[in-house]
This record gives structure tokens, sequence and C-alpha cells, in this order.
């Protein structure tokens, strides 16, 4: 699992906004982006929860997970989820307020992975029931051996 610090990093240096020379990714620049990043990461792990193979919860749940609070905190998220779509979402959240088409370019690919992962979720099996009554398989092959 990653901390909140770890995908901060991870949006922070998809926006190229990090220390050039040091790499680092907490600076007095970067604290607008600091003090929205809780909040944010809150909204996006809600998004993707119900995606995420570590959730377990019956159908019929509505999966609501735990508020983060601290930059420290583990993302109850699993792992491609967290390094491979969360970091989006959090960039072209931080980047919405800025006149480019930077923030368009990472909520698309946000969005495109997301979909991505949403068709790998394995999905419980429902049993089917005829409600209609209609003919059995042996039936029917009887009937169309008889044309």
């Amino acid at each position: 699992m990653l901390t909140v610090q770890q995908v901060y990093d991870l949006a922070i240096k998809l926006m190229d906004e990090q220390n050039d020379t040091t790499g680092v990714t907490t600076s007095v620049e970067l604290d607008t982006y600091k003090n929205r990043a809780l909040a944010l990461i809150n909204i996006l792990v809600s998004d993707l929860y119900n995606l995420s193979d570590t959730t377990s919860f019956p159908s019929t749940a509505k999966p609501v997970p735990a508020l983060l609070t601290a930059f420290t905190d583990n993302i109850d998220l699993d792992d491609r989820l967290t390094v491979n779509v969360l970091p989006f979402g959090l960039a072209g959240y931080f980047k919405v307020d800025e006149e480019d088409n930077t923030a368009q370019l990472f909520l698309t690919k946000y969005e495109t992975l997301k979909k991505t992962y949403a068709k790998k979720k394995p999905t419980a099996k429902v049993p089917i029931t005829n409600v209609y009554g209609s003919l059995s398989s042996s039936v029917r092959s009887e009937i169309s051996a008889e044309d």
C-alpha cells in the first residue's frame, strides 16, 4: 500500500513541479498543492474504491473508504490504482485552475485508466432464474431434430 505522501510525490513529478536539482517535492512554492492534497485524494479514493481488489463488500453495499487525515496514512486501494491511476487524477485536479490544457490531459488519462481497470475487476456470478417458462435445452433439441 502506498501512503498519501507517495501519491502526492508521484503527482508533483507528473506535473514536473519537483525541485529540478534534488527531486524534492516539498517547498514553499508547492504548499498550495500540499494544502489541497488530502481533500482531493479522499475524493479520488472514494471514486476508485469499488474498483480496488483490496475491498470486499456485499453487492448491495455502497462502499465508503475511511477518510485519510495525514500524509503518512496508507491508502486503502491496491497498488495498481494508487500507482497507475490516482496520481493522474490528483495532478489533474491540482492543475484545474491553470490556463493551459494540462488539467484536461491528466483528467482524461485518469478517466481512461479508471475505465480500463473497471473492466478488469471481476464481478460476482449471479444465478439467473428463468421466470418465463421457456423450453429447456433438451426440448429445444428435440424440436430442432424434427425439422
